[in-house]
């Protein structure tokens, strides 16, 4: 926290800490002068196998600033996230990551996390979402 906050980053709420469904999250907003809107973003505090796998498998992402580079999980992480989390707009943002990414997906590992998380309905809500006119591939 004191870090970001140093680097200029805020956080949304105070206490900054939030605990949603038993996952600890803070949320932040962070205004580039070169930006017309802010950056919002989530910080998840790691709570159980999957999301500390997610953590290892994170990649680097550039900030477009002079800072370092920060460590962001992929993206067919964040679509489990999203999944798991279970809001609308998570499905949403889900279905999105999808289409978005789909060349940097490894839709194998995907598909085998969906079924390991007991995600499998949602994932083909989302998968109709984002491919409308393709048929989900086998996910079992």
């Amino acid at each position: 926290m004191s870090a970001l906050t140093a680097a200029g980053f805020q956080a949304r709420h105070s206490p900054p800490l939030r605990v949603i469904d038993g996952q600890g999250i803070v949320q932040f907003t962070f205004q580039p002068a070169d930006a017309l809107l802010p950056y919002q973003f989530d910080v998840l505090l790691v709570s159980g196998d999957f999301q500390r796998e997610a953590v290892d498998r994170a990649v680097p992402w550039p900030t477009g600033t002079d800072a370092r580079e920060v460590r962001v999980v992929r993206p067919d992480d964040l679509v489990v996230i999203k999944l798991q989390a279970g809001r609308i707009i998570d499905r949403a943002d889900a279905a999105m990551l999808l289409r978005e990414n789909r060349e940097e997906i490894d839709f194998e590992r995907l598909h085998g996390e969906v079924v390991r998380q007991g995600l499998t309905a949602e994932y083909r809500e989302i998968w109709a979402e984002a491919f409308p006119s393709e048929p989900l591939p086998r996910v079992d």
